[in-house]
């Protein structure tokens, strides 16, 4: 790994924390605009597509929360399992679209 490379993934890292800790007190839109810029920087950045996937169920946009989770379990399988458990997922209009992504077999 390089030294570009580190500070792309701690800068995204940052970025991912700093909403994870925080975006229920802030506007919705700016929380978006986090999880945005540190996908930017690191498109692998697991936390923050499944973190962005909780910021869409929250404003009911379903289609955006699921693109979010497929992502984040793409590079993430575990996200599977963890998205089954969250109630910010399943409370918040995405349970039809949730339980088809969540039942699909490996």
């Amino acid at each position: 790994m390089t030294a570009t490379t580190t500070i792309a993934l701690t800068e995204s890292q940052t970025w991912t924390n700093k909403r994870s800790r925080s975006w229920e007190f802030r506007p919705v839109a700016e929380a978006i605009k986090a999880y945005d810029k540190a996908i930017e920087i690191n498109p692998q950045n697991s936390a923050a597509w499944y973190n962005r996937a909780h910021i869409y169920s929250l404003i009911n946009n379903q289609d955006q929360s699921i693109l979010n989770l497929n992502k984040a379990i793409e590079l993430y399988s575990s996200y599977k399992e963890k998205a089954k458990k969250e109630t910010t997922l399943k409370d918040y209009g995405l349970m039809k679209s949730l339980r088809n992504l969540l039942s699909k077999t490996e």
